[in-house]
């Protein structure tokens, strides 16, 4: 299991010259293009949150094309939930635009259904609640492993 930002890359690299051959796991951090496109990648697995670019869900959000509209490339997911971020906080301001309440009490009373990223919902802690899929890398593609 390996855990990093960019330099994952380069240890999966490095792991594979000196011929490891052990099933490699990681976190999201292995859903990065530049990681995803190494020979040496392929079979990785790792834990990513879910992006609702139609890749689980068939109805993608409209933020993905408008974000390759105006910028000409895909969104990731820093992107999509920098999105969801904004819309938790313009919808609080919108909601309670009377009220004297913190920003963060608004917002973590709300629950985006069907966001950028999926679902987002607060806990008691007022921690961010979202779903997860497990991707594998497949000729330079990560892909969802299907629930068993």
């Amino acid at each position: 299991f390996i855990v990093g930002q960019k330099e994952q890359g380069q240890v999966i690299t490095q792991l594979r010259e000196a011929d490891y051959t052990q099933q490699i796991y990681g976190t999201t951090m292995l859903d990065d293009p530049s990681i995803i496109a190494l020979p040496g990648a392929s079979g990785a697995i790792f834990s990513s949150r879910v992006v609702n670019n139609g890749e689980v869900d068939k109805a993608p959000h409209p933020f993905f094309s408008r974000f390759k509209a105006r910028f000409g490339v895909d969104a990731n997911y820093y992107a999509a939930a920098c999105f969801d971020a904004a819309t938790v906080a313009m919808e609080s301001c919108r909601l309670h635009v009377e009220s004297r309440l913190p920003l963060r009490t608004c917002a973590t009373s709300l629950k985006l259904d069907k966001g950028a990223t999926g679902n987002l919902t607060f806990d008691a802690k007022n921690d961010v609640q979202q779903d997860f899929v497990m991707k594998k890398i497949v000729e330079g593609r990560a892909v969802i492993v299907p629930e068993k």
